[in-house]
């Protein structure tokens, strides 16, 4: 066979709506990490992010998991860290990236009602592989 393979879209991205549902998501990419967690936050989402990492932070040290947050500078925040580095950088948006290989981006701000947030997942090494490296630029 020859050609190109048709790929079912909803296999590699979805959209979520609803907070709980985002969270949920955010839950299980993490629980599925094997190398490497990037979590970059706005300042509103950075609580909530480090809530979600929490359960997973002491899970890192043993799999060998390069954890990584940026956000701005919340000292109470970083004192919450464990196994995960902090970088102190002024984002205007918001995603999770695991194992260069899926990624959810946040979509609405933060004063948005939480049944109506809107965050998308892609499944595609590809695409997270280059929205990593931008911003791995945007950081120098």
């Amino acid at each position: 066979k020859t050609g190109v393979q048709h790929v079912d879209i909803s296999s590699i991205s979805k959209s979520i709506v609803g907070r709980t549902s985002v969270n949920r998501y955010i839950k299980d990419m993490l629980s599925k990490a094997k190398s490497s967690v990037v979590v970059v936050s706005t300042q509103e989402h950075a609580e909530r992010n480090v809530k979600l990492l929490k359960n997973f932070m002491p899970g890192f040290s043993k799999k060998a998991i390069k954890a990584r947050i940026y956000t701005a500078q919340n000292k109470p925040l970083v004192k919450k860290l464990q196994n995960v580095e902090h970088f102190e950088y002024n984002a205007h948006s918001s995603f999770v990236c695991i194992d260069s290989k899926e990624m959810i981006f946040i979509v609405s701000n933060a004063n948005v009602v939480p049944d109506y947030e809107v965050a998308i997942w892609v499944s595609s090494p590809f695409f997270v592989n280059a929205v990593n490296v931008l911003f791995e630029e945007s950081l120098k």
